[in-house]
């Protein structure tokens, strides 16, 4: 053999072998996907975050695969960066995995076998998240009925609204998944056949649209929401999730990525900070948690208004038992801070009087359960009650 027809082996050797390699790693890529299901090899959430799990059941999975994986990907763009995502198509992985919280990715098929995994991993102390219809259709696309979601959710009844029914969900009243909207705020949704509705006038997010007053049934007929202590986990139902939001792709900040933060929040049972306007025409104000330790979070205020914001309130929904807190400033020359806490609503009122345009705040928040809280109150004006005005 010559120099040259050995040159010419050699580097043929050289290109087998790395497509060998490439191929065997593309190879074991695919065995852990079968395994724990798609994943994300590049995570953009920092080191520590809290994680969802988004469950793709086997019923989602049924003949078409990408609409229900499209769905997950829509968790991931809505709680991106803060929230780590990891999607699988094992129940088990993810419960070992140490996840926050659980979302369902397509829950409408869901199968007996499938519930009693869901109820039972609740029960035992998860956090789960479903959207839209649940369980209300067979193997081939059949209908079910609603039985099983009604039983899933401890309602009555689920009715679903008019077929072709132009819908929006809507922050119908404040509270813990409705926090990161505006009252009355709307979201428009993507039509989808059947959607669901709730006889419970005091949910957080009700339907809206053209569809006709009561079709839901007595009462309101009309909530799209639901959240509830199961066992020792926690369940929370939407009316629609982030894939079905009519504005396009989720993007972080955006309003139904700020409704999945805050939905994600009470069952991960991590704080989640509102605003709530004060004075003057125009309140402005942003306020972003972050954690910084166990028990400890840093709250910033910023007004990215033209003018001072005045008599504002951010509020704290702390989603966890606390039976102690302490609110201290980060810079001395900062506002002493005043505040109220609210133990049976467990949510914390931040008061800031006066915040000039483009200036912030920053406060540090300490809280304690009563496995962990001091012999000792840590703060004068911690247990002072909230304003009820400010509800």
């Amino acid at each position: 053999m010559s120099a040259a027809e050995g040159r010419v082996y050699g580097l043929l050797t050289l290109v087998l072998g790395l497509g060998l390699l490439a191929a065997g790693a593309a190879l074991s890529v695919q065995m852990i996907a079968a395994v724990v299901g798609p994943f994300d090899l590049l995570e953009r959430a920092p080191r520590g975050a809290p994680r969802l799990g988004v469950w793709l059941p086997a019923s989602a999975l049924e003949g078409e695969r990408l609409p229900a994986r499209r769905r997950a990907r829509a968790w991931r763009a809505a709680l991106a960066p803060r929230v780590a995502v990891r999607e699988s198509g094992s129940l088990a992985a993810l419960a070992g995995a140490g996840v926050a919280a659980l979302a369902v990715s397509d829950a409408r098929a869901l199968t007996d076998a499938e519930l009693a995994a869901l109820s039972a991993y609740v029960r035992g102390g998860g956090s789960a998240i479903l959207t839209g219809p649940v369980a209300v259709r067979g193997p081939g696309g059949e209908w079910r009925g609603t039985g099983a979601m009604a039983r899933l959710l401890g309602v009555p009844r689920i009715a679903p609204l008019p077929r072709g029914a132009s819908l929006a969900l809507a922050a119908a009243r404040r509270g813990p998944l409705s926090a990161g909207l505006e009252p009355g705020q709307r979201l428009a949704v993507l039509p989808e056949e059947g959607a669901p509705a709730i006889d419970d006038p005091g949910a957080e997010l009700s339907w809206a649209g053209d569809a006709a007053p009561g079709a839901a049934g007595p009462g309101s007929g009309r909530g799209a929401s639901l959240r509830r202590e199961l066992g020792l986990g926690r369940l929370v139902w939407l009316g629609a999730g982030p894939d079905l939001s009519a504005a396009g792709a989720t993007t972080p900040g955006g309003d139904f990525a700020r409704l999945a933060s805050a939905t994600f929040a009470w069952a991960a049972r991590e704080p989640y900070a509102e605003v709530i306007a004060g004075g003057g025409p125009e309140s402005d104000l942003d306020a972003e948690l972050r954690r910084m330790g166990p028990r400890r979070h840093l709250v910033e205020v910023t007004n990215r208004g033209s003018a001072a914001a005045r008599e504002a309130v951010v509020r704290v929904h702390l989603n966890a038992r606390v039976d102690r807190l302490a609110v201290q400033r980060t810079v001395l020359q900062q506002q002493e801070p005043r505040f109220g806490f609210d133990r049976r609503a467990q949510r914390v009122d931040l008061h800031v009087f006066e915040l000039a345009a483009g200036r912030s705040l920053a406060f540090t928040l300490d809280l304690d359960s009563a496995s962990e809280a001091r012999s000792e109150p840590k703060a004068s004006g911690a247990d002072r009650p909230s304003d009820e005005s400010l509800r």
